[in-house]
């Protein structure tokens, strides 16, 4: 019989995404969703990865190297899901004002919460919620 996470010590998770190009997707984490960037690392000069945080969220970035060739979808299939405590439609209002796009504007939804989404460079789809079940 397998032991439920909590029993493991699983707390947190990180996701990593793989970006076309790392400086500019550090520049829309930090000036359109508000993260701040914890580390960044470099290899013979060559930025290869940053660390960045949003509230208590963390999220890694990683330059892609294309050794599985130019051009692939990064993003396409993948959304994070972030619990927002503040005032949702504020949030919402920051990142537009900041030159953010939302493709889904802060609604409520049938199961009882409420969210809105937006996409980063590469497509890989977040969004911001508040009111659901844990």
């Amino acid at each position: 019989m397998s032991r439920a996470p909590e029993e493991d010590g699983v707390r947190a998770v990180t996701p990593s995404f793989t970006v076309t190009d790392l400086r500019a997707s550090i520049r829309w984490y930090t000036r359109i969703l508000g993260c701040a960037v914890i580390e960044r690392w470099e290899r013979q000069g060559v930025p290869t990865g940053a660390s960045l945080s949003l509230g208590g969220a963390r999220l890694v970035l990683s330059q892609d190297d294309g050794a599985l060739g130019a051009g692939r979808s990064l993003g396409a299939g993948v959304r994070l899901y972030f619990r927002l405590g503040g005032d949702l439609d504020a949030f919402a209002a920051s990142i537009v004002a900041r030159g953010g796009t939302l493709t889904e504007a802060p609604a409520e939804r049938r199961w009882g919460g409420r969210d809105f989404s937006l996409d980063d460079p590469d497509g890989y789809h977040l969004t911001f919620a508040t009111d659901w079940e844990e």
